[in-house]
C-alpha cells in the first residue's frame, strides 16, 4: 500500500532543492489538510515546484482515520 506522502518511488524533496519554510519543518502531513479534508494549497504552492504540486494533486490527502502520521525516510527501508 502506498503511504499518503509516498509521492513517487524514491522521490525525496531534497532532490528538488526545496527549502521547507521554518513554520512547516515540524508539521505532520495531516497538518497540510484543511477541515474539509482537502490539501491546503495556499501552504504548499509558495514553496513546492509545480511538478511536485501536480503529483500531490493526484494523491488523496491523509485522513486521521487511516492510522498514525509518522515520518519515514527512504534510507531507513531495507
Amino acid at each position: 500500500m502506498l503511504g499518503s506522502w509516498n509521492i513517487e518511488e524514491k522521490l525525496r524533496l531534497v532532490d528538488y532543492d526545496v527549502q521547507i519554510p521554518n513554520h512547516l519543518k515540524d508539521v505532520n502531513l495531516v497538518d497540510l489538510v484543511d477541515n474539509n479534508g482537502l490539501w491546503k494549497w495556499e501552504e504548499l504552492s509558495h514553496w513546492l515546484p509545480s511538478s511536485l504540486l501536480d503529483k500531490i494533486a493526484a494523491l488523496h490527502p491523509p485522513d486521521t482515520n487511516s492510522g498514525a502520521d509518522s515520518r519515514y525516510c527512504m534510507d531507513d527501508a531495507s
